[in-house]
């Protein structure tokens, strides 16, 4: 089998986000940054799901775990950083203030 290059942008992905993506996405821009926290923003999407959404985007490497913290915070609470093209995609979302309105009761 042949090698796998990364040669997406973030117009790529536009298609694979979905609007709870793009919430999650904004909540780190806006500075909530711990799985946990995130998690208990959102009014009514299941554990289950949510964990889909999370990741789904490390896998189109929009987001990454923070990993200066120790082991435990890791793999309990970890701190979630969002990478260039996470950010590029958060700033081209004009409506996201009145998503993350819509989604998130923090």
């Amino acid at each position: 089998m042949g090698t796998f290059e990364k040669n997406e942008h973030a117009d790529d992905f536009l298609d694979k986000v979905e609007t709870v993506d793009y919430v999650i996405l904004g909540l780190i821009k806006n500075g909530v940054t711990n799985y946990l926290n995130i998690f208990q923003c959102f009014k009514k999407i299941p554990k289950r799901k949510f964990q889909e959404h999370f990741n789904k985007l490390e896998r189109l490497d929009l987001i990454t775990i923070d990993s200066s913290e120790s082991w435990v915070k890791r793999n309990t609470n970890p701190s979630i950083v969002l990478k260039t093209e996470g950010m590029t995609l958060v700033t081209k979302k004009s409506n996201l203030p009145e998503l993350i309105e819509m989604y998130v009761k923090c």
